[in-house]
């Protein structure tokens, strides 16, 4: 019963933070395709591709300067947690978690500065 609602709790999470970095992404300017950067395949990019890209590219980030700090402070972390049937480093886990909810509560912040101050 915990993992159905530890599952569905990520998957939330996961639809607002795509959801507030779409937002984010369509409010600012139009990315203009680059030209002499064809790939073999001919595929489309959409917002959801690259918010997902984004998503993971800001984890990995993340992930580094962890990993740098726990080295650097020497701490110990397991090499591995398990939540259900899902085995996976606890770094890895921390930084895709801080960049699941960080736009979120960007978000949050700037509809409360929007509020306060209008």
């Amino acid at each position: 019963m915990f993992e159905i609602v530890l599952l569905i709790f990520f998957l939330i999470l996961t639809y607002w933070s795509l959801r507030c970095r779409m937002r984010l992404r369509m409010g600012g300017k139009r990315r203009v395709a680059r030209e002499g950067s064809e790939s073999p395949v001919n595929a489309k990019s959409s917002l959801l591709s690259e918010s997902i890209v984004e998503l993971l590219g800001v984890s990995g980030g993340i992930y580094l300067a962890l990993l740098m700090l726990s080295s650097f402070l020497k701490l110990s972390a397991p090499d591995q947690i398990t939540i259900g049937q899902v085995t996976m480093d606890p770094i890895a886990a921390l930084a895709f978690l801080i960049a699941l909810i960080y736009p979120v509560i960007t978000h949050f912040l700037r509809k409360a500065a929007g509020e306060t101050s209008g």
